[in-house]
């Protein structure tokens, strides 16, 4: 009995201890095998060239599909503070926030055909980021998981 009394203490004191928060930097490619685009396309290619010094986390995110090249750069900051960005012309509204060793990013994107709403979770396994997204368009919504390996 008192093992596993122990045990149990020991367990839930490990479970409450702060979670180290993970540094994205890198450069990121995409695993399009291992990744879940759900009903959109697949790019053909995409990496994100991170710089993470927190609170400060910017991006360069270059995509490539049949449409072609596609580029993009933002700064975030990692404290809630919302950060605006502008993504092919568009007003692009994020506020970014830790979950124990998980990044939030909840943006909110205006485009001339209406609001997107955009949820993304990232996190560490191993030398691989994943990021799972949450997308809600006034046609509906949908869930995506990307998985980067480290270059």
């Amino acid at each position: 009995m008192y093992r596993i009394l122990l045990g149990s203490l020991l367990l839930f004191a490990a479970n409450a201890l702060p979670q180290a928060k993970p540094n994205f930097s890198g450069t990121w490619k995409v695993n399009i095998a291992l990744s879940d685009y759900g009903p959109l396309p697949k790019p053909t290619s995409q990496t994100n060239k991170v710089n993470h010094q927190e609170p400060s986390l910017t991006q360069i995110v270059v995509t490539t599909s049949s449409g072609g090249e596609a580029s993009t750069d933002a700064k975030y900051t990692t404290d809630g503070r919302e950060c605006v960005n502008s993504i092919e012309g568009n007003k692009l509204a994020s506020k970014v926030r830790w979950e124990g060793s998980q990044l939030v990013f909840d943006s909110v994107l205006k485009t001339d055909g209406g609001q997107l709403s955009i949820v993304d979770r990232w996190s560490m396994h191993g030398k691989n980021l994943q990021v799972l997204r949450h997308l809600q368009t006034p046609e509906g919504q949908g869930d995506l998981k990307l998985i980067f390996d480290k270059q």
